[in-house]
């Protein structure tokens, strides 16, 4: 999906930094080096051809991960799945597609948020030094559209039908509980020297695995949120 969108840039008049500025905020730093030379690789082989072929693989592949996803959500509502396996993956590769376009979107707001925010500096108006400082808190851009996205998930996904509002405070715990573990986990990877000692060369890919375990872990206790307030009520 990162090769897909780095093939984009160039049409949507985005830098590789900015990518990387936004990729930095939702994964942890051990996982930076990796996904920066994958990023410089495709900025400098990328063709027409090789985006329509990446499109392709990208999205199949990406949406076996979201259907899985979807089977964990049946599971913790303990509904039984009633729709066909190929009205199923669709699903699962139109929200894959969205959720490249909610990271592209994310890279467009925080480009012209940065010219927002130039633009409000200028005036002396203390409102506008208020919406500077919101435009500069980039992690609070980044916990809005996860918690959309979240709320997404929550509301397609399963085969339990639930209201997009209703679905936002387990998304917004989600989302929170992701930012945090990914901050810390970084701290982790920082002080931790054993993962390079016992997989070598391998360390990123072990350390990239865990973090993605533990954050799907997170989004599934959201989901789980959701379900208790709605018995609750």
């Amino acid at each position: 999906a990162v090769m897909l969108i780095v093939g984009l840039l160039p049409y949507i008049g985005i830098s590789r930094e900015h990518l990387l500025a936004a990729l930095s905020s939702v994964i942890p730093s051990v996982l930076e080096p990796l996904v920066s030379r994958v990023v410089e690789d495709m900025s400098e082989n990328s063709s027409r051809a090789l985006i329509s072929l990446t499109a392709i693989v990208a999205v199949w592949s990406s949406s076996r991960g979201v259907y899985c996803i979807q089977i964990g959500l049946n599971s913790i509502y303990k509904v039984r799945e009633s729709r066909n396996y190929f009205y199923r993956r669709a699903i699962s590769m139109l929200y894959t597609i969205l959720l490249i376009a909610a990271l592209l979107l994310t890279l467009v707001l925080q480009g012209f948020g940065r010219e927002l925010a130039g633009f409000f500096r200028t005036k002396s108006i203390p409102i506008m030094k208020l919406l500077v400082r919101i435009l500069d808190f980039r992690e609070l851009i980044i916990f809005l559209l996860l918690t959309a996205l979240f709320a997404g998930v929550f509301c397609v996904l399963p085969n339990q039908k639930q209201r997009f509002r209703s679905a936002l405070p387990g998304a917004a715990l989600a989302s929170l509980g992701w930012l945090i573990f990914t901050f810390g986990f970084s701290i982790y990877a920082r002080l931790s020297g054993s993962f390079s000692l016992l997989y070598g060369s391998l360390a990123i890919i072990a350390m990239g695995m865990l973090w993605l375990y533990v954050c799907i872990c997170i989004l599934f206790y959201g989901c789980v949120f959701n379900l208790w307030l709605i018995r609750k009520k």
